[in-house]
């Protein structure tokens, strides 16, 4: 399962992305706060909203709980923020991963997530 229902009510995702070298990490929130974050980030660093390979996946009413659009869901974010690493300004952007650690779904993910902040900073 790539979500897990939180004592709300609310869906919380659990995304597998690939940063630098193809590294994989996890992270996992609620589909409002990433909406949010990636609205930020393309706000920050002025990137069109027809800039990256792949739109954000819509906001859905009715519906949102099943577990066959759940999944579909998780697929769209996992496919969704692995284009928006592909982006070279937000791929090299520090400030990116720290979302990612706040977020992170283990204790693996986030050691992954502090080598490639070192990485970028030590550039």
């Amino acid at each position: 399962m790539n979500y897990e229902m939180t004592k709300d009510g609310h869906a919380l995702f659990l995304v597998k992305l690939f940063g630098p070298y193809d590294i994989p990490f996890s992270f996992a929130d609620r589909y409002s706060s990433m909406l949010q974050f990636q609205d930020k980030v393309k706000t920050q660093l002025s990137i069109p909203a027809d800039g990256l390979p792949a739109a954000f996946p819509a906001k859905k009413f009715f519906g949102a709980t099943d577990p066959a659009f759940l999944r579909k869901r998780c697929e769209q974010m996992t496919s969704f923020f692995n284009g928006f690493l592909a982006d070279p300004n937000v791929k090299n952007s520090p400030l990116i991963y720290g979302y990612f650690r706040e977020k992170a779904a283990d204790e693996a993910s986030k050691e992954t997530i502090d080598k490639f902040i070192a990485f970028l900073t030590d550039k």
